[in-house]
């Protein structure tokens, strides 16, 4: 991606419509303060600002549709403008339906002067941060702020889900915090949402969202043929993910990866051309011992029931993922409800440890 030819890079101080101005492009990939950050290679951020409110804007990136050639550029700026639209049209209905615990979309829109071809932007409401962010930003975080925000992601899961929408690539910096405005977390990035009776282009991707995050399945080609199983399940999945990255700092996929080898990884991340079926029993050994490795690490008062969360959460098989007794129900759910449940129970305890925990310590301080 040129920044000298790619008029997506050139924003700043634009007049947008219905009174926005555009303030300052954010780094992308490659440029200073973009190390360690994941995404943007498909879009470019940019802040905005509106009668003395600042929001992000999303802009579709156009310069890989120019890098292809020439026969195909028409085809790939058509890509572009389907999946603008297929994520207005899920964002949309997010606000229809108040869906709160879905970052909003406040505004959307194109440019379109000079030579280039319409870009189609989205303008959300700010955030102060990723909870990634957060967590390398404070030294420590109570465990009642982690289950509390966990709680709020598997909220904001559970309003998609009834409206028959997967998120499919939710990661850490996927989730925003509005703490200023205490609303706590948000997920973000619909980008690769898939949604009953709407195909979008990434349904027919075997891995739709990041590969680090992917569940087990997903890595080996496995396509489930049912959508709890296809997609609400894929969710759960990267909610227990979620729930390792924010105690450990490790995404299970990555840790069971690490623990099987690079001989057992399939095509095309390793030489292994088994199927999803013939590396279940490994893969389950290897989740197994990742669990017996992650339960050490987690807190002392809460251990075997976050151990227990995660665990369902994230089994590599597909038939044990989930809550155990909704996956006995009629159409087999994997009862995020009950997580949500048993997360605001856990979330409501670590309050009470906090305060026990800040009393003990003013004691010892009198002492």
């Amino acid at each position: 991606m040129l920044s000298t030819i790619n008029p997506v890079l050139k924003l700043e101080g634009r007049q947008l419509e219905n009174d926005w101005k555009v303030v300052k492009r954010l780094p992308i990939p490659g440029e200073v303060g973009a190390e360690g950050k994941t995404g943007g290679n498909f879009s470019v951020g940019y802040i905005v600002e509106k009668a003395g409110k600042q929001a992000f804007m999303k802009v579709f990136d156009i310069a890989n549709a120019f890098a292809a050639p020439p026969e195909r550029i028409a085809f790939e700026l058509q890509r572009i403008s389907t999946a603008y639209l297929h994520e207005k049209d899920l964002l949309e209905l997010c606000r229809s339906a108040n869906l709160d615990r879905i970052v909003q979309v406040l505004d959307s829109g194109t440019i379109a002067d000079g030579p280039h071809p319409p870009l189609f932007y989205l303008i959300f409401e700010q955030a102060d941060r990723d909870i990634r962010a957060a967590l390398g930003a404070l030294s420590t975080i109570h465990d009642a702020w982690k289950l509390k925000r966990l709680h709020q992601v598997a909220v904001g899961l559970a309003q998609l889900h009834r409206h028959k929408v997967a998120h499919q690539d939710l990661k850490p910096s996927n989730v925003l915090l509005f703490e200023q405005a205490n609303e706590g977390a948000k997920i973000a990035d619909l980008g690769r949402a898939s949604r009953v009776g709407k195909e979008a282009e990434h349904d027919a991707f075997m891995i739709a969202g990041d590969p680090s995050y992917a569940p087990p399945e997903q890595m080996y080609g496995f396509r489930a043929p049912d959508w709890v199983d296809r997609r609400e399940a894929c969710d759960l999945y990267h909610l227990g993910a979620l729930m390792c990255f924010l105690f450990s700092g490790m995404s299970p996929t990555v840790g069971v990866i690490s623990i099987l080898g690079r001989g057992m990884l399939p095509v095309p991340f390793g030489p292994w051309q088994g199927g999803y079926q013939d590396a279940l029993p490994f893969l389950t050994a290897a989740f197994t011992k990742f669990m017996a490795e992650l339960k050490p690490q987690l807190p002392e008062w809460c251990r075997q029931e976050l151990f227990e969360l995660i665990q369902t959460a994230c089994h590599p098989d597909l038939s044990k993922r989930g809550d155990p007794a909704a996956r006995k129900m009629v159409g087999r759910p994997v009862g995020i409800d009950r997580y949500i449940s048993r997360l605001q129970l856990l979330a409501k305890k670590g309050e009470i440890q906090a305060r026990l925990a800040s009393k003990d310590n003013a004691k010892g301080n009198v002492a």
